[in-house]
């Protein structure tokens, strides 16, 4: 379903359905403060070749010292981007995957990641729905261009690691420690942690973590007010999903049954499809994009425009549908081309 079709869809009442390529759009380019920049906009100024740069990358010192960060010019801090994705899961939002012996595990928390003391490994993890609006990936991707450009960065050319490099785009996940090091001297909690946590870091043997202070809050809008999620009517970002449970698998044919001219027939319409289909960045009109606002030097606030088979039994083989998913233009992907080339010049 292309987007205009999805905008103009009704519920069963009649209400008129958002198309969430509308919505994500809109607040991809809404900034709330004055000291945070969108994550779209940022991509631009990756490449602003004037002295006074609002945004710059910097190296760490002492346990950071191999830890690049972007710095906000303007604030003289860590620059805080905004931006908007669309929600697909996430382990407990305030106990991770953090479960004390003798407490029930939330549904959410594979068993292979329960962690039952405070240690480094004990975390929240969020993943975003990227199959088809990758800004994430595509923001991502141009920050990782300018870094290289940076003297000093990666000096033992190191190679990227091959987590979340693109390879596969259809989700992005991001991480929040519930523990830090005291060592580390974090700051005093703004927030009410579980219980769980402040019975861990009680008890320890070693009075080595503390819980961290900067885990995410959780808000939701309503009535255009930020309400803390806690205090929602439904006090979870929720969602749902199918699940396959395989049972029993068979091998009804072998490569070495085929000819290869078969092989080469395949990958000539392989080729077709490639050649003639969809590609990563490939521009469809879906109509009129709004382009953000550029964030101004002095850092003000930017646009907000925005029973099983059994063995002997027949078996045969079933064709089914396959509906592809629709495509949005990833604006931010263009404009962060254009500054590139615009830098080359």
């Amino acid at each position: 379903m292309s987007q205009e079709q999805q905008s103009n869809t009704t519920t069963e009442q009649g209400t008129p359905r958002r198309s969430y390529y509308d919505v994500l759009e809109t607040w991809q380019n809404t900034n709330l403060f004055e000291d945070r920049i969108t994550f779209n906009d940022a991509v631009e100024l990756l490449w602003d070749e004037d002295s006074d740069r609002l945004i710059d990358a910097k190296v760490g010192t002492g346990y950071k010292a191999s830890t690049w960060t972007m710095l906000n010019n303007k604030t003289g801090q860590d620059a805080v981007f905004v931006h908007a994705a669309v929600w697909q899961s996430s382990s407990d939002l305030y106990t991770g995957n953090f479960v004390p012996k003798g407490e029930e595990a939330p549904v959410r928390v594979a068993e292979s990641r329960i962690q039952d003391v405070p240690n480094f490994k004990c975390d929240i993890s969020y993943v975003f729905n990227t199959d088809v609006e990758r800004s994430l990936y595509t923001n991502v991707e141009h920050f990782e261009d300018y870094i290289k450009t940076v003297d000093g960065f990666n000096r033992s050319n190191r190679p990227r690691s091959t987590w979340q490099d693109g390879s596969s785009k259809s989700a992005y996940s991001l991480s929040s420690k519930l523990f830090v090091k005291k060592s580390a001297k974090p700051r005093q909690l703004d927030f009410e942690p579980h219980e769980w946590l402040t019975r861990a870091v009680s008890n320890q043997q070693r009075d080595e973590y503390a819980i961290n202070p900067d885990r995410p809050l959780y808000f939701d809008l309503v009535n255009n007010k930020a309400i803390k999620l806690e205090s929602s009517d439904e006090p979870q970002y929720k969602y749902w999903t199918s699940e396959l449970v395989p049972i029993e698998f068979m091998r009804v044919a072998r490569a070495s049954e085929f000819h290869d001219e078969d092989n080469r027939s395949n990958q000539e319409a392989r080729k077709q499809c490639t050649n003639d289909g969809l590609r990563d960045g490939f521009s469809v009109e879906l109509g009129t994009l709004r382009k953000g606002k550029k964030q101004s030097k002095s850092g003000s606030e930017t646009a907000s425009s925005g029973g099983g088979s059994q063995d002997g039994k027949d078996f045969r083989a079933k064709e089914e549908d396959e509906n592809s998913p629709p495509i949005v233009v990833d604006a931010a992907a263009e404009r962060g081309n254009k500054k590139k080339a615009k830098k080359g010049r």
